[in-house]
């Protein structure tokens, strides 16, 4: 969502569980939306912390259910990006309108790019596809963005 403030109040509710920090969270996303937000951006592990777990486990999903609650905050499509796909797959659970998954690229292997693709198309979900080269750097030129995609 690009806010400090929000970072920094979904960074307490995942250190400390505790849902008032989604509220507050939640509260940002509605003072986006009173500011003509065409999207919600919903980045969560963008302070990635190496390990088995993606630290947005579980927030994303409580955090979407929240949001989709809200009828201000409802009616703006949401762009849900992780390091995981189960955490993107848990946040698609709560979404009711027109969202958008940011992030899928080839580099996770043919196969499984076009499940992640089939499951996001069944939640009705656009994709933001995320052209890498070989060495998995983002594509810089046109002509290897469209040969990668």
């Amino acid at each position: 969502m690009g806010s400090a403030s929000f970072k920094k109040k979904v960074g307490a509710y995942k250190a400390t569980g505790q849902t008032r920090y989604l509220e507050e969270a939640l509260a940002v996303c509605a003072a986006q939306c009173d500011k003509g937000a065409d999207i919600l951006d919903f980045n969560l592990d963008s302070d990635l912390a190496s390990g088995p777990a993606c630290p947005a486990r579980g927030a994303l999903g409580a955090l979407l259910q929240l949001a989709s609650a809200d009828p201000k905050v409802a009616k703006v499509p949401f762009m849900l990006c992780s390091c995981e796909w189960e955490t993107i797959k848990e946040g698609l659970r709560y979404v009711q309108g027109k969202c958008i998954v940011n992030g899928l690229s080839l580099s996770l292997g043919e196969q499984e790019f076009l499940r992640i693709a089939g499951q996001c198309k069944a939640h009705g979900a656009a994709l933001v596809i995320l052209p890498l080269t070989d060495t998995c750097e983002p594509a810089e030129t046109r002509e290897d963005k469209v040969r990668i995609c």
